[in-house]
């Protein structure tokens, strides 16, 4: 078994994409769904923000989307054949779901 550091990212808990040894996630906070951060910010409470962070196997780290207050991001899915995410991104303030698709650029080794 192979363990994999990513150092400065204690907080997340960082997850292997399917399809994919080359890529990882990992997102923050973990404890809440989209329904619960719904009705926090329906009752006029406000959420930090999902935080959500791409490694590849080298240790390098990527930030695709900034944090919001209010936006929520689910777990992202990898597609192999484009080197592509796909990310769902709720943006509480507008009311709106958004489907990203994020294409790396040229990873440095």
């Amino acid at each position: 078994m192979e363990i994999k550091t990513f150092h400065g990212f204690e907080d997340f808990c960082v997850e292997k994409f399917e399809n994919t040894d080359e890529w990882y996630y990992g997102i923050y906070p973990t404890w809440m769904s989209n329904v619960e951060v719904a009705e926090e910010c329906g009752k006029g409470r406000e959420y930090a923000g999902s935080k959500l962070c791409f490694f590849n196997k080298t240790g390098r780290s990527y930030e695709p989307i900034k944090q919001e207050k209010n936006v929520y991001l689910e777990t992202p899915v990898y597609d192999k054949a484009s080197n592509s995410f796909g990310i769902l991104r709720y943006n509480f303030n507008k009311r709106i779901l958004q489907a990203i698709a994020y294409k790396m650029k040229k990873v440095l080794k």
